[in-house]
């Protein structure tokens, strides 16, 4: 479901040499090595679900200003407006939370990561309800055709990863609020 151009592998070394020169970083401190480049990819992974978020809210907005249901256009309906007006909010506090995250210096810093964490959190939940609510305006004709539905499936697989929601929760839980480490 969704995502079918990302082809995920495992890849396993054992035995294998690797000159002093031909390392990254420290010997024996790759994870600090990659905390930055990985703090970078969700920003970028927040601004790209915003983005997808927001396509999915203008698809349902245009359908929502032409189709037309009972004698009047289906956005003229409260029940219509109040879900897209709440998506639209949510996906400017989320994009607003992603620019904010990008001023917190080096990429490699704990600052940096939980605010790359709580990015992507906010904009998964943020794009999530956009994509739902654009569907929802749609009706079955989102459902079956259209980028509405591919978007849907896309936008579902970043609850699941990089990181998951639990995973995102626990780390602002821990490092942000004080409490115990969960797991």
């Amino acid at each position: 479901m969704g995502l079918d151009f990302l082809t995920l592998n495992n890849v396993e070394l054992n035995g294998v040499e690797v000159e002093k020169t031909e390392t990254v970083g420290e010997i024996g401190n790759a994870w600090r090595s990659l905390i930055g480049a990985f703090n970078v990819d969700r920003l970028a992974l927040a601004g790209m679900l915003v983005g997808s978020g927001r396509r999915a809210l203008w698809l349902a907005v245009q359908h929502a200003k032409e189709r037309r249901t009972f004698g009047r256009v289906l956005g003229s309906n409260q029940a219509i407006q109040f879900p897209l007006a709440r998506a639209h909010v949510k996906l400017d506090a989320a994009e607003a939370l992603v620019f904010r995250s990008l001023n917190e210096g080096d990429p490699g810093s704990i600052e940096f990561g939980l605010a790359a964490i709580e990015s992507l959190y906010q904009s998964v939940e943020a794009s999530s309800e956009a994509v739902d609510v654009a569907l929802q305006t749609l009706g079955g004709q989102g459902y079956v055709e259209g980028p509405i539905e591919m978007l849907y499936r896309d936008v579902r697989y970043y609850k699941l990863g990089p990181i998951s929601e639990e995973m995102s929760l626990s780390a602002i839980a821990e490092r942000t609020l004080g409490l115990p480490r969960s797991f």
